[in-house]
């Protein structure tokens, strides 16, 4: 419980010990009349990233501080998974800060019961602060081609939702990461999910070493006017096997068990220029990552 995690982060030394506290202790707190629980408090002090915090956020055990992004994080406050009773109390929150969620749901985009859905699984945090909501998520890409013929890539051509809207996508497939979850469990998760039953047979092999990074900010796709912050991680992929002509998918949600969630067309497309890119080398911003997923050069810390 509570009083076990404090206990805990008290035997961190001083210097990292109160900003790690400052996470742990979960708040209930006003905002602009609609109540946001559980949301993690920053403030000036806790939101600067010290050599000893960063060293605390780059360890397996101290996932919650790494929450802390040193660019953004000195005002406002996080909220995610247990923050918001249901998507109406979500809906109030955006709107109270100036998210016009009037076109969610329609056309290409996503609902609000997708995004509370998205915040109770730990794939995406909120912030709500001064400068209004930012949604920040780690995001997996798999560059996937047959071993056989490097010439080509498999892209996610469109996706279909239930209700029988389509978006187009012309992307390579891609998987919002959990919480602490390590991209490359993340890009083997997300072939099983989206591939599915066309992975019958196949082999798959993730190559661990081709990981390249990067980040994106920009207005999401699937939520309208609400800026998203991505923290993006790609792999090369050879899966033998799969159909050698244009197929689709069904992938089924985890909250309505039978009911599935979205349908995937895939195609087989002329390869393209890999992503630009390197290794973070600041981990405080990728909030998911593990002193094994890094490498630094000698005499440089984290």
């Amino acid at each position: 419980g509570r009083r076990a995690q404090l206990r805990w982060a008290m035997h961190f030394p001083p210097s990292g010990r109160a900003a790690l506290i400052a996470v742990l202790v979960a708040a209930t707190r006003p905002v602009l009349g609609v109540a946001i629980r559980h949301l993690v408090p920053l403030d000036a002090r806790s939101a600067v990233l010290t050599p000893t915090s960063r060293a605390l956020a780059s360890s397996p055990r101290s996932a919650a501080l790494a929450l802390l992004d040193e660019h953004a994080a000195a005002i406002g406050c996080m909220a995610g998974a247990g923050s918001f009773a249901n998507a109406s109390e979500l809906h109030d929150a955006l709107v109270s800060h100036g998210i016009d969620t009037s076109s969610w749901g329609r056309g290409v985009s996503k609902g609000l019961d997708d995004l509370f859905e998205e915040l109770e699984r730990e794939e995406s945090v909120l912030q709500f602060g001064a400068r209004g909501v930012r949604r920040w998520l780690n995001v997996v890409k798999v560059r996937i081609q047959p071993p056989d013929e490097p010439g080509k890539l498999l892209i996610e051509a469109r996706q279909v939702f239930p209700d029988g809207r389509e978006r187009m996508r012309g992307l390579p497939l891609s998987e919002k990461m959990f919480a602490r979850e390590a991209p490359l469990s993340a890009a083997r998760r997300g072939v099983e999910e989206e591939l599915g039953p066309a992975l019958h047979g196949a082999r798959i092999h993730v190559d661990e070493h081709s990981l390249v990074q990067w980040r994106e900010t920009r207005e999401s796709g699937s939520y309208p006017f609400l800026v998203s912050h991505y923290n993006l991680h790609e792999y090369d992929a050879t899966i033998e096997g799969l159909p050698a002509h244009r197929f689709s998918t069904v992938e089924f949600g985890n909250t309505q068990l039978g009911k599935w969630q979205l349908a995937h067309v895939w195609e087989w497309r002329p390869s393209s220029r890999r992503s630009t890119g390197c290794h973070f080398r600041d981990l405080a911003t990728v909030w998911v990552s593990t002193p094994a997923m890094a490498s630094y050069p000698p005499g440089e810390s984290p």
